[in-house]
């Protein structure tokens, strides 16, 4: 654990071949076999991360804030890059933790940063230290055991040379954090060029942390739910700018599946927990001749209904899309009816009556998520309603669409921009399946007949026995 002190500390590579140079008063470390260590660069306070460019530069960054670079590992003095001591919250273990070089470094000259963000998610540095400090604290109140609340920042600069030329770039303002632990870490580079970036949770090290504390109590707006419950929140990137809904969960239970229908751009995923559904979904759209969207499905037999309250919605674009659908096939001209919600169009109801057919799309309430929806099958008729409560419903459509054998009954997500992925959380879902009847026969009768159970052996010398529950 860090400690609220500063002290000078140098940083050491082990290499092999290198005689030992040990620095003053340092504790003597065992190394392996065929190693020694040696003091490369002194002088420095809290080193926390350090990047090598191919050019031989040695980018270091320190907790406070400041990023140093080295012309050379035999350079004695280094040159500040980067001052973000007024954004980044040194306290205990808060600070500028990652530091990543672009890949193609430095011929695209980007250096990223994970730190601290000394403010709220979205607020303005700085909140609780110093314009400039190198040290920040936190004080009382809220304190350490109420919590000054920050987050999280990963941003990109741009070197010129020795020196960070104009303004640092956003990508990511997000990780809620409540109290000085559990903060941000490591920043690298994936062999696959992505960007990887880790977090804590922001809770406390020192009690059992389930949003109580605070001033006001929970300043995070943790939702109800236990450990391992369904949760998402929307991380906020304000350079693209866009949002992206982070989502936990675990893989769907029977008999749900999931796949991507049509052309997607992204691929889509899908989780279960404690009955809330979270999907992902890319695609131009569900409208048209053919469909392009991400969806979790099961099978439906016959007639039946989908009652869902779409919790939480991405808008990629205002004509995103995130509902209930019942489908003939996985197909993307597949015949089908949806009742959905959209970040700026309010409800739709859609059908497309034949296999590569046009779209007929009814319009709705201008309503967002959090809504109800629900669509019922019954014979040959789907009808689309939504509802604010879940109580009261109202109609925006219906169809006739003659669809034969098992349908799929669904939620359906796209992001109407297929090069980004849409989010959509679902609660309160509900599934009511009626099979189609085995059979039936048209047989005259008087006004007086009998109704009963009826049981038989089908062997004449035994007897059989059944019991019936529920009969009404």
């Amino acid at each position: 654990m860090l400690v609220g002190r500063t002290v000078p500390v140098a940083l050491c590579l082990a290499l092999a071949g290198l005689a030992v140079v040990p620095s003053s008063g340092a504790a003597q470390i065992s190394l392996p076999a065929g190693f020694q260590d040696t003091v490369v660069f002194s002088g420095l306070t809290k080193p926390t991360a350090v990047a090598f460019a191919s050019d031989g530069r040695v980018f270091v960054a320190e907790k406070s804030g400041l990023i140093k670079v080295f012309t050379s590992l035999t350079a004695t003095t280094p040159t500040v890059f980067a001052d973000l001591r007024t954004n980044v919250y040194n306290y205990w273990d808060r600070g500028l933790l990652g530091l990543a070089l672009h890949p193609n470094f430095p011929a695209t000259p980007y250096v990223y940063v994970l730190y601290t963000y000394d403010a709220p998610i979205g607020g303005t540095a700085p909140t609780w230290g110093t314009a400039g400090a190198t040290t920040d604290t936190c004080p009382d109140p809220p304190g350490a055991t109420q919590g000054c609340v920050a987050s999280g920042r990963l941003s990109r600069l741009e070197a010129l040379g020795n020196a960070m030329t104009g303004t640092e770039l956003v990508l990511i303002n997000d990780w809620f954090q409540q109290f000085p632990s559990h903060s941000v870490g490591t920043l690298l580079f994936g062999s696959d060029g992505a960007l990887y970036a880790s977090a804590g949770e922001g809770a406390s090290f020192d009690f059992t942390d389930y949003g109580q504390k605070g001033i006001p109590p929970n300043p995070g707006g943790d939702p109800p739910e236990p450990v391992g419950g369904a949760q998402t929140h929307t991380l906020t990137a304000p350079a693209a700018p866009a949002t992206f809904t982070a989502s936990y969960g675990e893989a769907l239970p029977d008999p749900w599946l999931d796949q991507d229908v049509g052309g997607v751009g992204v691929a889509g995923t899908a989780t279960q927990a404690s009955g809330n559904f979270a999907l992902q979904g890319s695609g131009t759209d569900i409208q048209s001749t053919a469909d392009a969207f991400h969806f979790a499905y099961r099978s439906l037999p016959g007639d039946g209904q989908i009652v869902a309250r779409v919790l939480s919605q991405l808008n990629t674009n205002p004509w995103a899309k995130a509902g209930v659908m019942i489908r003939q096939d996985l197909t993307a001209g597949s015949p089908y009816a949806y009742v959905a919600v959209t970040p700026g169009h309010g409800a739709t109801f859609q059908s497309r009556l034949t296999a590569g057919g046009a779209t007929t799309p009814v319009a709705g309430a201008a309503i967002a998520a959090p809504y109800w929806v629900k669509l019922v099958r019954s014979g040959t008729t789907l009808t689309g309603s939504i509802s604010a409560d879940g109580a009261v419903w109202t109609a925006v459509g219906s169809a006739t669409i003659a669809m034969s054998g098992d349908v799929f009954l669904e939620f359906a997500v796209t992001s109407h921009t297929n090069t980004k992925l849409s989010s959509a959380a679902f609660g309160n879902v509900a599934v009511n399946t009626s099979p189609s009847p085995v059979g039936s026969a048209t047989i005259a009768m008087g006004s007086d007949v009998f109704v009963g159970l009826a049981v038989t052996s089908h062997a004449n010398v035994k007897l059989s026995t059944a019991a019936f529950d529920n009969v009404n």
